[in-house]
């Protein structure tokens, strides 16, 4: 920090650095002077959009569990340890749970195991 004088373009990069990575976005507004922005709520249409519903009212999913997504994580586990994964890996690669996995892959037709 500087006082007194006229800092370094430097320095006052490296200040203005200290201060974006260590201050919360609403503390920098505000010592910039600039109005807080309130956090926006998703409106019942945006929700319905993101999650379908089929059924009996439960949601599909977010639509991340892609066959692309699928296929992939399983090349990257391959390559990472040399290995064919086990549903239960790739679930946890994928962040979702075995089951879902599973009734997604019988879905797509996607036989076990994948590449083979």
């Amino acid at each position: 920090m500087t006082t007194g004088h006229q800092p370094t373009l430097r320095q006052a990069r490296e200040y203005i650095g200290h201060l974006t990575s260590h201050l919360d976005d609403a503390t920098i507004r505000v010592t910039l002077g600039l109005p807080a922005v309130k956090a926006v709520r998703e409106t019942p249409a945006v929700a319905s959009e993101r999650t379908r519903r089929t059924g009996r009212g439960r949601p599909t999913g977010t639509g991340l569990l892609t066959v692309e997504a699928v296929r992939s994580s399983h090349q990257a586990f391959r390559a990472e340890h040399g290995r064919q994964p086990t549903q239960e890996e790739l679930a946890s690669a994928l962040d979702v749970a075995v089951r879902s996995l599973q009734r997604f892959m019988k879905r797509h037709d996607m036989g076990w195991p994948l590449g083979e």
